[in-house]
């Protein structure tokens, strides 16, 4: 027979069915369940700061806020302290914050800011229990509250 005949004899070549898309191999559904574990992570972790932020950005406006109204200086330094203590308290707990006076106090709030400054000292920090309280003074609490919170350090 000649060469001829015999590739007339031959069927045409088979090719083979393409490869379906779906259902995949189970190696896929393992990386996309891991894929959809790291987004609901990630989500999680930006919401849980975002959450933990809140108090940082309230205090800053409500610090705005102070800055335009026009209180009395011993009501002005009645409302940073709280701000301080309502901050602190969303920092670091109430039972490591709440209770400190004076010095302690002071050295706290300090420890808050990045750059550990002397944001506050102990007169400063009193000045919302002293009868009378100047406007400077008041003026300057204002100003150094409005410091230590654009250098607020903690994770929050």
């Amino acid at each position: 027979m000649d060469p001829q005949t015999l590739k007339q004899l031959l069927q045409p070549l088979r090719e083979p069915s393409p490869l379906d898309w779906w259902p995949p191999a189970p190696g896929w559904w393992v990386l996309a369940f891991l894929g959809l574990c790291a987004v609901v992570y990630v989500c999680f972790l930006l919401r849980r700061r975002w959450r933990r932020g809140e108090a940082l950005r309230a205090a800053k406006a409500s610090v705005k806020r102070l800055r335009l109204e026009q209180l009395e200086p011993q009501d002005l330094v009645a409302r940073l302290g709280e701000l301080q203590r309502r901050l602190s308290i969303a920092s670091c707990g109430r039972a490591s914050s709440a209770g400190l006076t004076g010095e302690a106090w002071a050295e706290l709030l300090n420890s808050l800011g990045r750059k550990r400054a002397g944001y506050f000292d102990t007169q400063s920090v009193a000045l919302a229990h002293r009868p009378v309280v100047t406007a400077e003074e008041s003026q300057q609490l204002l100003e150094n509250t409005e410091r230590w919170l654009q250098e607020f350090g903690p994770d929050l």
